[in-house]
């Protein structure tokens, strides 16, 4: 299964030179990676980056993921994928960089469904 995390440029890059994160601050916080799905990380683009003008999505597989993945309510009881543990380059398929456009994230059609 495919899953998201958005990350800002510069977590991104720490990722790419370190190969491994436990995430942004709010991740080291709750003790998890908060992950999205594709109906899901539109939304979560516009609640927790809505003042990033430039965030970068990247696409995990969860059948690389050595750590714990837990399925766990969130917004409205909807149930979030959450990775207790680090976030490695070794599950990262791809990644996009995603810009704002009249206060909306243009993410990619092909990739996040509306």
């Amino acid at each position: 299964m495919e899953l998201y995390k958005i990350l800002l440029p510069l977590e991104w890059r720490t990722l790419t030179l370190k190969r491994r994160t436990l995430g942004a601050a709010l991740d080291e916080a709750d003790g998890y990676v908060h992950l999205s799905t594709a109906q899901q990380v539109k939304e979560t683009a516009a609640k927790h980056f809505k003042c990033h003008n430039n965030i970068v999505l990247v696409g995990c597989d969860t059948n690389l993921m050595k750590e714990p993945l837990r399925w766990e309510p969130s917004r409205s009881g909807m149930l979030f994928p959450h990775l207790y543990g680090r976030m490695d380059m070794d599950f990262v398929l791809w990644h996009e960089s995603v810009c704002m456009t009249n206060g909306v994230h243009l993410f990619p059609n092909e990739i996040i469904s509306t």
